[in-house]
This record gives C-alpha cells, sequence and structure tokens, in this order.
C-alpha cells in the first residue's frame, strides 16, 4: 500500500509509509492502523490532541490520534475517522450487557458481550440520551418519541433482556419520563406532572408533582423517589407519607442511587458532579465533569472531568477519574483519556469514547482498574443483529390508563429578536467559524436596536445583503469606544469588532470579554455561573434575549435563547451556526428547538450549559442607517506573518468609513479561572473542524468566495495583456 501522507494543517508533518490496514467501522467511518516505531509514545503524547488530516491520493479525510493509544501500550497509533456522535453507555449489573445510544441520540441498542447480539430497540430521535437499567440487570428502562404535529408523543417503555420483549407502559403522551427500577421490582416513570410506580404486582400508585420531571429515581427499597425542581434543584419524596424536602441545591439533574440507598449521584447542570449524602446530609462537589457513574462497590465514582469549554472549536482535554463520594481518594484512570466511559461491575472490562464523535473502544483490565489490555473498537463484537423496534408490545390499559391530555403548555418567545449566521452573514474576507461567541452578543444587541443596519454583501450561500455581519468582524466605533483589537480567525487573517475584542488574549476569558463587550453598547450585561431553569422563564419573560455557554458541541458554543416550552423543558434559541436537530451547518438556526439537560424530548440537548451572558436593556427603534462610506471597499490590514502574542498589544487602526454611535469607558474584566489553556489544533483538509459537532469549524487557506476572486482577477489580467499585445 502506497504511503499515506499526514499533514498538520497548513503544513506537511510527516510522511507514513508504516500503514498496516484499514479497519471500516460502522456508520462509514475506518481506522487507519499504523505501526507503532512510525511514532514513538513520547511523540504520540505530542500530537494526540491534535486536529490532524490524511490525505491519499489527492482525497483528504478528517482524522484524529486516538489520546489513549500510547497510554493504553496499544503497540499501535490509530487515527479514527467520522465516527457516531455522542452517546451514552451502561453495563448491566452482570456486565454481560452493555445499553449505549445509538448515532446523535437517535435510537437505544444493547450488545450481549457474551454472543455478540446487537439489538436495536428504538430508533426515536433524542431517545438515546437516557436510559436506566434495574438493580437486577435483567430490564432496561428508556422512552420512545413518537413525531406527532410540530413535536414529539412520548412513550415510556422497558426491554426485558431475558426474553427479548419490549413492552410499553403508558400510550403515546405528550409528556412521559425514562423509566427507573427498586431492587424489589418496582418500576418508576412519570405522566405529565405526576410520577407512576408500579409494583411486581402490578399494583399502581400516583404522586403529583410541581412540574413534568423527565428523570426520576426510584430508591432501591422502593420506599423514596428523588426528582428535580423548576430551578434544578434536587428533591426527595417518601411515597408512604408524600412528604417532600430539598436535598440539594443544584443545579442538577439525573440522580442515581447508590447500591445501598445512602447516597445520591448527581449531574450538573452547569457541569458540576455532586453526591448527596442522606446518613449525613451533606452534599459533596466532585468536580466539573461529564458521564458520572458509580462503581460496583457503591463507595466510587467514575466520571469524565472536563473543564468549561472556550468555545474555539478545540475540546477540552479530558481525563477520567475515580474518587470517592465524598471527594477523597481521587486517581487519574491511567490511559484512559475520553467520554461515557464505563467500567464492567467486576472490574475485567472498561469501554469509552476517545471523543464525543468516536465509536466506542473496549479493552479488558490486567489487575482490577489500574492498567488494560490493547483497546479494540466494540463494532468488532457485534456478530449479529436484531430489530425490536417493530415487536414494541402496548401498554395494558388495566395497568397504567390513558393519560390526560393538556399537560403541554404553548410556548413562549421574544419575537423580532434579528437572526445572524456566524458563517452566512459575516464579510466575504472573514472566516466565520470560530465566531459564534460575537455573532450571538450582537443578535441581542440588533434586538435593542442598539446598533444600526451596517450593511455588507454576503456571497455565501448566495449572494444577500447583511445587516449586522460587519460588527462581528470589522473595526468601529460606538459610545467613545473603539472595536480594533485584531484577532486571528480560522485562516490566520486578523477578525476585528466583536470578535476580535471577544476573544483577544488568546481566548483567555470569552464569557468575561462578552459581557464587556455587551455593556460599551449601553447594554446592562454580566456573567451568572449558577444558571437554571427557572431564570430561563423569568429572562424570557422580561423580553430579554441572552446567551448562553452549552456543550451542545464538544467543543462549546454561544447561542441566544429567545424563548422556552415551559413544561417539557425545550428551549428555543436563535443558533448561529445552524439548527443542530437537522445536522451542523445549516442556515436554520433561527427558531431552533433545543432540550435542556436531563430532558429528552425528541430534540437535540444542550448536554452543559454552563454559564448565561445576560443582555438586559429597553427595546429602541431607530431608522436603518447605512455607514458614510461603503464599508465592502475598505481594504483590511494584513496579518502578520506569525500570529500575534496575546501579551503584545494590537494596533489600533481608525476607519472613517465605521459608523461613530456615541461614549463609554473602557472597564475589563478578570478571566475565568476555569478557563484551560486553549488547546493547539488545525483544520482538516475538508474545511471543518475534526468534530462534525463543532462550531468552530474552518477553512483551510482562504475562503472559497477570496479563492475565485482571486482566479477571476488573474484571468481579467491575462485576457488584457493578451489583448495589448493583439493590438
Amino acid at each position: 500500500m502506497a504511503p499515506l501522507r499526514l499533514a498538520f494543517a497548513p503544513k506537511i508533518v510527516a510522511d507514513l509509509p508504516d500503514l498496516t490496514g484499514i479497519l471500516h467501522l460502522p456508520g462509514g467511518g475506518f481506522c487507519l492502523i499504523i505501526s507503532a516505531h512510525a511514532w514513538s509514545p513520547p511523540v504520540l503524547d505530542e500530537w494526540h490532541d491534535s486536529c490532524l488530516y490524511v490525505s491519499k491520493g489527492g482525497m483528504p479525510m478528517t482524522s484524529r490520534i486516538l489520546r489513549a493509544c500510547s497510554a493504553l501500550s496499544l503497540g499501535v497509533a490509530i487515527a479514527c475517522v467520522g465516527m457516531t456522535a455522542r452517546a451514552e453507555m451502561g453495563f448491566s449489573s452482570d456486565g454481560n450487557l452493555l445499553a449505549m445510544s445509538a448515532d446523535d441520540e437517535r435510537g437505544v441498542r444493547v450488545l450481549d458481550l457474551r454472543t455478540g447480539m446487537l439489538s436495536t430497540l428504538t430508533d426515536s430521535p433524542s431517545s438515546g440520551h437516557a436510559f436506566s437499567w434495574s438493580p437486577d440487570g435483567t430490564r432496561l428502562g428508556f422512552k420512545i418519541l413518537h413525531p406527532h404535529g410540530d413535536g414529539f408523543l412520548q412513550e415510556p417503555a422497558v426491554y426485558d433482556a431475558t426474553t427479548g420483549v419490549v413492552q410499553s407502559l403508558a400510550a403515546p403522551s405528550s409528556l412521559a419520563g425514562v423509566p427507573s427500577f427498586s431492587a424489589q421490582g418496582h418500576v418508576a416513570f412519570t405522566l405529565g406532572h405526576e410520577a407512576v410506580v408500579i409494583d411486581d404486582n402490578g399494583f399502581v400508585t400516583r404522586h403529583t408533582l410541581p412540574q413534568y420531571v423527565n428523570l426520576v429515581a426510584l430508591s432501591p427499597d422502593g420506599k423514596q423517589l428523588v426528582f428535580n425542581a423548576s430551578d434544578d434543584s434536587i428533591w426527595l419524596l417518601d411515597r408512604q407519607s408524600d412528604q417532600r424536602r430539598q436535598i440539594a441545591q443544584g443545579p442538577s439533574y439525573g440522580p442515581v442511587w447508590s447500591s445501598d440507598g445512602r447516597r445520591i449521584l448527581l449531574s450538573g447542570v452547569d457541569g458540576n458532579v455532586s453526591c448527596v449524602d442522606l446518613e449525613r446530609q451533606t452534599v459533596h462537589r466532585l468536580g466539573r465533569g461529564t458521564s458520572p457513574s458509580w462503581l460496583a462497590d457503591g463507595q466510587h465514582i467514575i466520571f469524565t472531568e472536563l473543564p468549561v469549554p472556550k468555545g474555539d472549536g478545540q475540546p477540552p482535554q479530558t481525563t477520567v477519574q475515580t474518587v470517592r463520594f465524598d471527594g477523597t481518594e481521587r486517581r487519574m484512570l491511567p490511559g484512559v483519556q475520553g467520554y461515557d466511559t464505563r467500567l464492567s461491575p467486576n472490574d475485567t472490562t472498561i469501554v469509552f469514547r476517545s471523543a464525543p464523535q468516536t465509536e466506542p473502544f473496549i479493552a479488558r483490565s490486567w489487575n482490577g482498574s489500574t492498567s488494560f489490555s490493547a483497546a479494540r473498537p466494540l463494532s468488532e463484537k457485534v456478530k449479529s443483529h436484531r430489530d425490536l423496534r417493530a415487536l414494541l408490545r402496548p401498554a395494558r390499559p388495566n395497568v397504567v390508563p390513558p393519560p390526560v391530555t393538556g399537560w403541554r403548555q404553548k410556548p413562549v418567545k421574544i419575537d423580532d429578536v434579528p437572526y445572524l449566521h456566524q458563517v452566512y452573514d459575516t464579510p466575504n474576507h472573514f472566516n466565520g467559524h470560530w465566531a459564534c461567541n460575537a455573532t450571538s452578543a450582537i443578535m441581542t444587541l440588533a434586538y435593542y436596536g442598539v446598533i444600526d443596519f451596517w450593511d455588507t454583501t454576503v456571497n455565501v450561500p448566495s449572494s444577500h445583503v447583511s445587516h449586522y455581519g460587519n460588527y462581528v468582524s470589522e473595526i468601529y466605533t460606538i459610545n467613545g469606544k473603539t472595536f480594533d483589537i485584531g484577532s486571528p480567525d480560522p485562516n490566520g487573517n486578523l477578525g476585528y469588532g466583536g470578535y476580535g475584542y471577544i476573544v483577544r488574549n488568546d481566548w483567555k476569558d470569552t464569557k468575561g470579554y462578552m459581557a464587556d463587550y455587551i455593556g460599551f453598547h449601553g447594554v446592562d450585561s454580566g456573567v451568572d455561573w449558577s444558571p437554571n431553569w427557572d431564570k430561563v422563564i423569568k429572562e424570557v419573560d422580561n423580553k430579554h434575549p441572552f446567551v448562553v455557554l452549552t456543550s451542545i458541541t464538544s467543543a462549546g458554543h454561544y447561542i441566544v435563547d429567545i424563548g422556552y416550552h415551559s413544561d417539557q423543558h425545550t428551549a428555543i434559541f436563535n443558533d448561529p451556526y445552524g439548527n443542530k436537530n437537522s445536522g451542523y451547518m445549516n442556515y436554520s438556526g433561527a427558531n431552533a428547538l433545543y432540550d435542556w439537560p436531563g430532558y429528552n424530548n425528541g430534540y437535540s440537548n444542550l448536554v452543559t450549559v454552563h454559564c448565561f451572558i445576560w443582555s438586559r436593556s429597553t427595546v429602541q427603534q431607530p431608522e436603518p442607517e447605512e455607514p458614510d462610506a461603503g464599508t465592502e471597499d475598505v481594504e483590511q490590514p494584513e496579518p502578520d506573518a506569525a500570529e500575534p502574542e496575546a501579551s503584545k498589544p494590537d494596533v489600533a487602526i481608525e476607519d472613517s468609513s465605521k459608523p461613530e454611535i456615541g461614549s463609554s469607558s473602557d472597564a475589563g474584566l478578570e478571566a475565568s479561572e476555569t478557563d484551560a489553556r486553549k488547546p493547539t489544533g488545525g483544520s482538516s483538509a475538508f474545511g471543518y473542524s475534526e468534530e462534525p459537532d463543532a462550531c468552530a469549524c474552518s477553512w483551510v487557506g482562504a475562503h472559497k468566495t477570496q479563492e475565485h476572486a482571486y482566479w477571476s482577477l488573474l484571468a481579467c489580467l491575462s485576457l488584457w495583456v493578451l489583448r495589448r499585445r493583439g493590438s
């Protein structure tokens, strides 16, 4: 096989003559297997978090070196290409069955690790976001979503692993939750504002809840229920007395009981993992992370430590940790850097994803959980398939009566928030794939009328006029403040305006700088690190659109909240990168529906809501006003040959063609302590980042429109020269 050429955009790094094979994986992905002596482990460690691309015969392919390879002593370097999206995983109590979500959380599958049988339970949208094993490992609770009108009907269901039967628990309704189980055989789920519990004899009891809850957790003895309130605090309900008490302020979701019923593990809406000790009535914060899960001893927890993303297109570096429920005995799991990491109950098998977009890998433990054999793609375990989607047994009406309709309320939305796309509505010479930050902030400013029309003609996806795109990347002055700080876009060209200001100092504190930027326009702003659902409702009711930093992409993504569906915990956004429900990137980001963490109502999930950036003012309605000079004809300054250091002052460039709008003082905000350093990386040859869901995709080199312009100009010059010679 001919050597492949490995490149780190924009320069060639190495030739790979030691390619030993290509491993094809489900979903059109594949791995390039490279001999270990091609690179030594130190080199792998240096490059493992970089965005790479491999080309063969002129055909580029997105790829990434697995972070876990060298530390897991695989003996090979593996470059993974085009795998599945983020998904959850979970072992049954005996470790023989592994439940996992399908691509983009569209469905639930169960793999029998003994026989290799892969069973598909459902392929409905967002159904793979949450599911729950029974303590004895024989049943799996999940829910099915049926398209209905402009939304979905929800149907709670249980898969019996011993018989292969999928049983519906209730007829499809507007709002239903994911079933959970007790050790005594009880099953609990929600219908609307009620928690329904069915015991092992089929007897049904109901408990009224203050709101619709998607993930209720039944205690091992079946006597208590845990649920989240509207402000994302966590409450405990005694089933016999029906008394409730708050056990954690949150914002949290996804409660999971320890096997002895003494503690409750919580995921954080804001990314903070915590554990409630019911005996001592204390809440232990375990750190920022995702995908927490109890280990078999009921004392320790495994989770992926994940810092706050910068929204710069680079997924934060992760570590997999185990920790005691009280925060002691913390240690990193050697050789594993990934997501959705799960250790089997007998500590003999580990599964993980090297990145949110990759297929799961599986490895065997050599001595407990301290070292592992070579990790192999989980797809190699699949020997046969079984489709159970059409075999769903309907709910028995004598067990759960038909649900009451009318729980779902009408959505509340702020009208007239202008939509701005970070790529399709920004100037042609600017690469906006990293500009979700400024684009989101400018949408809120345009809503309040504190900035005027400043038209620019954009050539993609087709020629059109953008009223506000210039504010993202061009120099302008408002209230006496000139936004002339230049920061590199993905092509290395300097962008000014909101983008240059917000990502300055090497993306040091995009949250604080965004609040600062909004404030310079006469709009009140600030960063709120305690986001919850009640605040969403309050802000929208007050007609204040605001910016949200989410993990809807693994690299972090800023979007604008403009509304909500109160009961079902689905928010309405202007997403500057398009609508993720339709697959990024697209031009359909206005009024996109995304589910709140802990809810799966049929839409893409926000995963983590790290913070809110407020934007509060009263709406002004100024007459649209064009700048004095044509802004598109202004020549932009060329970037320096080397990327400017964050510590060096930027050159202030005045441009009289930019509109002067008024006066304020420059007051900076301190950088967030939780921000990690900006990871190094580059763009793929396809023109997008290594993560299909990332908002910070980029073209390698100039924009296509620029390239076309250059070639057109060259052709015209050539034709002119020929004509001159002919004359």
